[in-house]
């Protein structure tokens, strides 16, 4: 894949910007390193807060008020001759050492720095170090009032080299766009309005099904049973009277209608409950049974059967 152009950003990537620290210490000994780091930090941070506030002012009084705010943060005091060399010094940065050589082989393509310097410090800047002969542009985003990284400020790249996106080489969804003959298109109701679906009686077919009977067609249903008489239990201490048979919802038809057996109603909870003691008192008994030898089961049998036949 072949490059038509490079564009670089100046500060911090062709230039060093801390080389501004050996003015900085001259003018302000024991702070310089502190004033340079500080300064790069708040002169960023004004980019943000006026691209979001849409308050643009170009990069020189933006340098110049990030300056400012540093040396009144350290509380350092400082005069109009030193404040103006500091600042001067942005109009003489140092290249890194490998920028020159590293531009060079990079030709013939076409090469340019996208900045948000402002035209008079890049022109400046550019000039000092020598690197207007290497150089095709020098894009200033002065010209959309607006920092990086705002997608507005990357569009001066094709405007000005000409590098603008050919036809051809849009993506899918563009070209698919560009041409509406070749899009396959739905029709969807409005989600204001609500759709009306309209239909034609038709005549009725083999296949139509045959409508529902009338009621006076229908089959009358079958005479209902009388309730199967339920028989007694002699012992009622531990019997309960079974219940009526349910009553079928629908009536079954007559071939198939059978009378319902009453269901069995479920033991009384005593005499579940003497079964469990009985089984619990076993279980003592031939614990103890193991341990001591003694005519013990014969008396624990016995009282088991006695407990058992109480509730009987």
């Amino acid at each position: 894949m072949s490059f038509k152009a490079v564009v670089f950003d100046a500060y911090g990537t062709l230039y060093d910007i801390q080389s501004v620290a050996d003015v900085t210490e001259d003018a302000f000994p024991g702070y310089g390193e502190i004033i340079t780091q500080v300064w790069r930090i708040k002169q960023l941070e004004y980019t943000w807060l006026r691209s979001l506030m849409r308050r643009y002012q170009d990069f020189t009084a933006v340098t110049r008020d990030s300056l400012a705010y540093t040396l009144r943060m350290l509380g350092l005091a400082y005069d109009n001759a030193a404040f103006e060399r500091v600042i001067e010094k942005y109009l003489h940065l140092d290249l890194y050492p490998d920028a020159t050589s590293a531009l060079a082989a990079l030709k013939p393509r076409k090469l340019a720095i996208l900045s948000n310097g402002s035209p008079e410090m890049l022109d400046a800047l550019v000039r000092n170090t020598a690197l207007d002969r290497l150089l095709d542009a020098t894009i200033s985003i002065d010209a959309k009032k607006v920092f990086k990284p705002s997608p507005q400020a990357y569009e001066l790249i094709g405007e000005t080299l000409g590098t603008k996106t050919s036809p051809s080489r849009k993506p899918a969804s563009s070209a698919s766009r560009s041409s509406p003959s070749s899009i396959p298109t739905t029709t969807r109701p409005s989600s204001t309005t609500p759709s009306r679906v309209t239909t034609t009686p038709s005549a009725p077919s083999s296949s139509t099904p045959a409508p529902p009977p009338t009621r006076s067609s229908r089959a009358a249903p079958p005479p209902r049973l009388p309730p199967r008489a339920t028989p007694t239990s002699s012992s009622s201490s531990t019997r309960k009277a079974t219940r009526s048979p349910r009553k079928s919802a629908r009536p079954l038809p007559a071939a198939t209608t059978t009378a319902v057996r009453p269901r069995r109603a479920p033991a009384p909870r005593a005499a579940t409950a003497v079964v469990a003691a009985a089984a619990v008192v076993r279980t003592t008994a031939k614990r103890t049974a193991a341990s001591k030898p003694s005519p013990a089961p014969a008396a624990c049998g016995r009282g088991v059967s006695k407990i058992v036949e109480e509730p009987r």
